[in-house]
């Protein structure tokens, strides 16, 4: 029996929910079926996402064949006849592979396919003319950039030995663009005169005179003209800016050595949500997603922890922001659905009591989601057995996710003062601080830290999964199920909170910390009202060896050679 027979009743349900065709019975249905049982979990997980890969391969023309006997998957490119029937049928508004009903592993209808092929327009000899001539132009361009490209050198051998893996050419000592394989330690000269020193075994691409990628291997620039470099790689890029540099891929973590101006451009950076509290007017804005927010009555604008504009909390259980559901419907699905990794950014000043029973809020998820929750927040409490580190704990600050396997855990930091812990006074000071909650499942660590400091973590089993998201409200500054009450409402002023599906790396917590000192926001941005960039150059200390994240090429820590 495979595992979608065991499991048949409960993907039954989730092809309902995942047609949008679920009642609330169903949900509740679902959560029961979830509920305490990791087996169904993992399955769940699973099937949502392979279902979130077809909605994606859907839209870029990719065909999914499914055999039920073996529950094997094929991946292929949809027909060639099939993309020129939809180019050329004026009712056919957009290009749709031939699934069949693919969730629930059902064949489409010979019939009713036997039918659209009689419905077909016939396809005018002039169409046929017309393609072969489009891919003759575009042959005849891809020729003559490459012969302009190879006719003209970007590097000289100074010293070592190479040979070509893809394009390029060598000409005596003159290298073309393409991509090579370092079989010697190798000494390489631009045309301006700059030098690339690369070790054997390493796969350098060079694009032209100050544009190169280094696939494997370590690379070394020493300046001379002056001229900016970029260097592509894995997961990042650099600017040179005239400056030396080294980028060091022979480990499991890409190491850079900067020069006095580098700039990366990382790959991931972005939060999926953030609200600065900057706008004015009755809603609050998010500037990097969706969720914008509606402010309930005991919530009031103040004066900016950083830029123009925060909230106060005044402890009441109508003092909150509800930022939505990201368009979940279900678990595992809506921007507030995070897998491998999650953080959670906020500026704060708050006012907690510290009394026994009395929690504040900064952020949390879930109401019909149940033990699907996120959650950070200020808390005294005691007796659960899903604290980690286990223990008794009074004045504290709880992060809390639901990973795969494990169920439902809150991370926990005493504010004790001990072990340089802060303590509940330190943090009502008047002064805002910076929080942070991370876990990241590659790693298997879920971590807080205060003002740029670590100080409490927990290590799970590595690739540990988390699952959140459906159709539960967001709230910023107390819980989101109903009835409210004022036990959980934040009591004091949150700015700047940011929502990411990803973990912040250490560095980047105490590099976000050390922008907002300066008065800028965490991306070394101005604050303002304005979506956050695409993309954005992040200038790195100066002759400082650097780690960089695998996942994200953002900044990991700094090494000590």
């Amino acid at each position: 029996m495979t595992l979608t027979d065991n499991f048949q009743a409960l993907r039954e349900l989730i092809d309902i929910i995942l047609d949008d065709e679920a009642s609330e019975a169903d949900i509740e249905q679902l959560n029961l079926k979830l509920k305490d049982n990791p087996e169904a979990q993992q399955f769940y997980y699973e099937y949502i996402s392979m279902h979130m890969h077809l909605k994606s391969a859907a839209k870029h023309n990719v065909e999914f064949v499914y055999r039920r006997m073996s529950e094997e998957f094929i991946v292929r490119p949809a027909e060639q006849s099939e993309k020129i029937k939809n180019v050329i049928e004026s009712d056919s508004t957009e290009s749709k592979p031939a699934l069949g009903n693919t969730l629930t592993n059902t064949p489409a209808d010979p019939t009713t396919e036997a039918n659209k092929d009689d419905t077909r327009k016939p396809i005018k000899p002039i169409f046929y003319l017309l393609f072969a001539f489009v891919g003759l132009l575009l042959l005849a361009i891809a020729w003559y950039s490459l012969e302009r490209s190879s006719s003209s050198f970007t590097a000289k051998i100074l010293q070592g030995q190479l040979s070509i893996l893809e394009l390029g050419k060598i000409d005596a000592d003159l290298l073309s663009p393409g991509e090579y394989k370092i079989e010697q330690a190798s000494r390489l000269e631009l045309k301006d005169g700059d030098i690339l020193d690369l070790v054997p075994n390493s796969v350098i691409k060079i694009f032209n005179n100050n544009e190169v990628e280094l696939i494997t291997g370590k690379l070394e620039i020493e300046p001379t003209s002056g001229h900016n470099i970029l260097v592509h790689g894995p997961n990042f890029q650099l600017f040179s800016n005239g400056d030396g540099l080294v980028v060091d891929l022979t480990s499991n973590q890409p190491l850079v050595k900067t020069g006095g101006n580098t700039l990366l451009v990382p790959t991931t950076w972005r939060p999926r949500h953030y609200w600065s509290f900057n706008e004015m007017g009755e809603s609050v804005i998010d500037s990097a997603g969706r969720a914008d927010g509606t402010i309930s009555p005991d919530t009031s604008r103040v004066d900016g922890l950083l830029g123009t504009g925060a909230f106060y909390f005044n402890n009441t259980a109508s003092a909150k922001i509800n930022v939505g559901n990201g368009g979940g419907i279900a678990p595992a699905s809506g921007s507030f659905s995070v897998r491998d990794g999650i953080t959670i950014e906020a500026l704060i000043r708050p006012n907690y009591s510290g009394l026994e029973g009395d929690d504040d809020h900064i952020f949390r998820k879930d109401q019909s989601d149940g033990n699907l929750r996120i959650l950070l927040s200020f808390q005294n409490d005691s007796g659960k057995d899903y604290l980690r580190p286990r223990g008794e704990y009074n004045e504290s600050i709880s992060f809390g996710l639901f990973l795969l396997g494990q169920g439902y855990q809150e991370l926990k930091l005493p504010l004790d003062g001990l072990n340089g812990r802060p303590t509940l006074a330190q943090l009502k000071d008047g002064k805002p601080h910076h929080i942070v909650a991370t876990y990241d499942a590659a790693s298997g660590y879920k971590m807080i830290y205060i003002d740029g400091k670590k100080h409490a973590s927990f290590r799970y089993l590595i690739g540990s999964k988390i699952l959140s998201g459906g159709r539960g409200m967001a709230h910023i500054g107390n819980n989101p199920n109903a009835p409210a009450t004022e036990s959980e409402a934040f009591d004091g002023v949150i700015d700047e909170v940011a929502f990411y599906d990803f973990a912040l790396p250490p560095y980047m917590v105490n590099d976000h910390y050390q922008q907002v000192k300066t008065k800028l926001n965490y991306f070394g941005l101005f604050p303002s009202t304005e979506q956050l960039p695409q993309s954005i150059k992040m200038p790195l200390p100066a002759e400082t060896w650097i780690a960089i994240d695998v996942s994200t090429g953002l900044p990991h820590h700094r090494v000590i050679p």
